[in-house]
């Protein structure tokens, strides 16, 4: 099983050669040197030309009277084109051999992910795969559907109509909007007649904020 999460920022340092101050700490301040201090904190005391991270955003502080003062006061300027683009990008893949033998939906073992904070609500992409067959010779159908929190995603089923014992691949593939932090994502599975075999099952979500999206 494998999980991955990605964040993608876009980083200050590059952007105008900021410079890391010494050990020492901030003694001297001069004009046009920029001292990455990173994520800011009201216990710091911070100086001219000084560079934090605040809200997924970058400022400079741009007063010459040292101070604590939160960056969205008139004491700091936000950097354009900083700010932090946060990607959520999961996924699972399980090739152990799992079964079901009733009509009634119930959760495909291992196939649910749960989405991150992206600072607000998200667009994500789903793509769900699956190899399944039946025991039953006889015409059958293996059924996979996605559900968030709980409820069907529209339209987001994959009916696999067998006749005989060969494998079969299921897909499901779609665009869900208005995502939240701590939404569930998960795949739910039935059949008709004999019992179901799923040999191999792949869940992924793709999240990035949704003002993000062109």
């Amino acid at each position: 099983m494998s999980e991955i999460s990605n964040e993608c920022t876009l980083n200050v340092v590059e952007l105008l050669n900021v410079t890391k101050p010494p050990s020492g700490g901030y003694n001297e301040h001069i004009r046009g040197i920029y001292n990455w201090r990173n994520t800011y904190s009201g216990s710091n005391l911070y100086y001219v030309n000084d560079v934090v991270e605040y809200n997924s955003s970058q400022y400079i502080r741009i007063s010459e009277i040292p101070g604590s003062e939160v960056p969205t006061d008139s004491t700091w300027q936000e950097l354009p084109g900083t700010k932090s683009f946060k990607r959520d990008l999961q996924s699972i893949t399980l090739t152990n051999n799992v079964t079901w033998n009733s009509s009634v939906y119930t959760d495909l073992p291992g196939m649910s992910l749960t989405t991150k904070d992206l600072d607000g609500n998200g667009t994500y992409k789903i793509a769900f795969s699956a190899v399944a067959v039946t025991n039953n010779n006889n015409s059958n159908t293996i059924s996979f559907k996605l559900q968030r929190n709980g409820i069907d995603v529209t339209n987001q089923v994959n009916d696999l109509r067998q006749y005989g014992s060969e494998n079969s691949t299921a897909n499901i593939i779609c665009v869900v909007n208005n995502v939240s932090n701590g939404d569930i994502f998960k795949i739910q599975w039935k059949r008709t007649n004999g019992t179901a075999n799923c040999t191999y099952r792949s869940l992924v979500i793709d999240g990035n904020l949704s003002s993000n999206i062109v």
